[in-house]
């Protein structure tokens, strides 16, 4: 998290990152998984493909474009960011509902800047904690409903 004042906008940030972290860190470690894993498709082309630079390096030679284990690297390669790709699309609604949810909570605290700046003096989160807005505007006679 990043440490802020108690600020609207800093209360803003720290919700949408939290959201954040929390939806897309198993798609993160998936991800990680797929593409780091010592022992996975792609550590062991690049492996390969280490190897025949290192051996034609030694003779002198250099990799051609149609050299097959360049050609493997490449296709396990492409294979792997389209596989990094689909577990991006499956999360991406997710994501986009994870930022979502704090909206009203955050277009609220704007509209009402004044009164969210004082809640955030106070040390609330105007952000995340929308009920406090009610109770402060019912306090004033205002009745506002939060979509």
């Amino acid at each position: 998290m990043v440490e802020h004042e108690n600020s609207v906008p800093g209360f803003a940030n720290e919700a949408l990152d939290s959201v954040f972290a929390k939806t897309t860190t198993g798609m993160f470690e998936q991800i990680q998984a797929i593409t780091n894993n010592p022992q996975g498709a792609l550590q062991k082309a690049l492996g390969e493909l280490d190897e025949e630079a290192a051996r034609l390096a030694l003779t002198g030679e250099m990799i051609a474009p149609d050299n097959a284990v360049l050609e493997k690297s490449l296709r396990v390669y492409s294979n792997t960011l389209m596989l990094t790709q689909e577990i991006i699309r499956a999360n991406a609604e997710a994501i986009q509902d994870a930022g979502a949810s704090i909206a009203a909570g955050s277009v609220t605290a704007k509209v009402f800047l004044n009164l969210a700046t004082k809640i955030a003096a106070e040390g609330n989160n105007p952000v995340t904690s929308t009920k406090i807005f009610i109770e402060k505007l019912k306090e004033s006679g205002i009745q506002w409903r939060i979509p």
